[in-house]
């Protein structure tokens, strides 16, 4: 199954991370939302990392004949940099970063994971969060 997913948190810029909002999108081909969720705290980055975690629960739960599969397009290196495992721990919130990773190591056990970097302007998903979310 073919997703878009991508993260955004707004007052990422501010230094109490209290007051930043965290929000993902998930959305097929068509731009179709399947998933939308928000959260208190975190960062741009953590944000796009949840939502890849969203977009296998999505496929795991979904009532499709033959294996889940999830082809998942998303516009952030970063997080398919730290999915493959590549993660300084240096990072902010290193620990939200490892529980969210270990969450998709555990969805892989059931959701075979193919990352897809694509450009901003072919991010489905990120063309909603930029439409309906003000940053």
């Amino acid at each position: 199954m073919k997703l878009y997913c991508d993260g955004a948190c707004k007052g990422n810029n501010r230094l109490d991370v209290a007051k930043r909002v965290m929000r993902i999108v998930v959305t097929d081909e068509d731009g179709v939302v399947l998933v939308e969720r928000s959260l208190k705290r975190g960062t741009n980055n953590l944000a796009e990392l949840w939502a890849i975690v969203e977009a296998m629960l999505f496929v795991r739960d979904c009532e499709l004949p033959g294996p889940k599969e999830a082809d998942v397009c998303l516009d952030s290196q970063t997080a398919i940099a730290w999915a493959n495992g590549r993660v300084s721990k240096t990072v902010k919130n290193y620990s939200g970063v490892m529980d969210l990773l270990s969450a998709m190591r555990a969805l892989q056990k059931r959701v075979a994971l193919k990352l897809t970097w694509v450009p901003r302007d072919e991010n489905k998903a990120g063309h909603y969060i930029e439409e309906n979310y003000e940053s």
